[in-house]
């Protein structure tokens, strides 16, 4: 799945721009992984380019 595809499935549903902290919770339920004490949530949120804002990514950062 395209990186922008998987950006839209977690997308804040008010703000289709961004993936907020609840986005990404979701994500990492879905990948079994734990955002609070595994490192690879940040691996993946450097790997998709979440600069701007901690905990938030933009669809205009998502670049694979």
């Amino acid at each position: 799945m395209a990186a922008t595809k998987l950006f839209d499935v977690y997308c804040d549903p008010d703000d289709n721009t961004v993936m907020n902290m609840e986005g990404i919770e979701q994500l990492c339920e879905h990948l079994g992984i734990d955002p609070m004490k595994d490192i690879r949530i940040l691996v993946l949120l450097w790997k998709l380019h979440a600069t701007e804002k901690p905990g938030h990514i933009t669809k205009d950062e998502v670049k694979f």
